[in-house]
């Protein structure tokens, strides 16, 4: 799934670089990864999709914020590494 969500990530990241859009390029993070990743295998299995979608979430929110700090992507201010998430 990480390889999924980073090549994701950076075609979003580098097709929308607006500003004050990341609620909805999240949203289509999570929906490029559900569907990549064949999001019912999971909620009959392992974890639920609702635990699927945060993982993806806090996830992202990493890779982002550590790419903002290294200065892939171009922000005002670094964005905090979000808590990890538990289960």
């Amino acid at each position: 799934m990480f390889p999924t969500l980073l090549e994701a990530i950076m075609a979003i990241e580098t097709t929308a670089a607006t500003a004050k859009v990341g609620p909805a390029k999240l949203q289509l993070v999570k929906q490029v990864v559900s569907a990549a990743s064949g999001t019912q295998q999971f909620s009959s299995k392992m974890i639920t999709q609702d635990q699927l979608m945060s993982i993806i979430a806090a996830i992202t929110a990493s890779i982002v914020a550590f790419y903002n700090l290294i200065g892939v992507f171009k922000t005002s201010s670094p964005t905090p590494v979000p808590a990890p998430v538990s289960n």
